[in-house]
């Protein structure tokens, strides 16, 4: 999916009421690359840090997509937290494999991006199981994943790119 499309889809969504950080700088993404090489975790793809670029992350119905910093509604108290943070986390459970970077999560699922096979994968965090087949872009993956939120129930139409 082109910059263009993800630039509409996150539209979308900041009008459908979802949380949405600010733009990402190069001095946090440099970071962020830094902290996650630090925990020995894997480097952020290319398309995520056009994403980042963009919005430095979200949450949006049970979705979140995590961004180079914590970020906190102010009027919820609901904090998102930041990608180096969750990736630490799983990395010290030893529960993440060794080619998957965590981006986002919803429900009982991970977002992972797998380096192996430069695909992003839905990931059922209880049972370690990949489910479907992988999307070859982070807006591929938003879009599937939040296909249903992102309907529009008056007019029937649903963001398809």
């Amino acid at each position: 999916m082109a910059q263009n499309d993800l630039s509409r889809l996150l539209d979308l969504l900041r009008y459908k009421g979802a949380m949405m950080a600010e733009s990402a700088s190069n001095k946090y993404i440099k970071r962020c690359w830094k902290d996650l090489k630090q925990i020995e975790a894997n480097s952020l793809p290319t398309d995520y840090i056009r994403f980042l670029k963009m919005n430095n992350g979200f949450s949006f119905a049970e979705y979140k997509f995590y961004g180079t910093l914590t970020a906190r509604n102010a009027d919820t108290g609901f904090i998102l937290r930041d990608i180096v943070i969750v990736n630490r986390e799983e990395i010290e459970k030893g529960k993440l494999g060794d080619d998957h970077l965590i981006v986002g999560e919803a429900d009982e699922d991970f977002f992972v991006y797998d380096r192996s096979v430069k695909k992003y994968k839905v990931i059922d965090r209880l049972m370690h199981m990949e489910v479907g087949d992988g999307f070859s872009d982070i807006s591929e993956l938003m879009r599937h994943e939040m296909r249903r939120e992102l309907e529009d129930k008056e007019n029937g139409v649903i963001f398809n790119g």
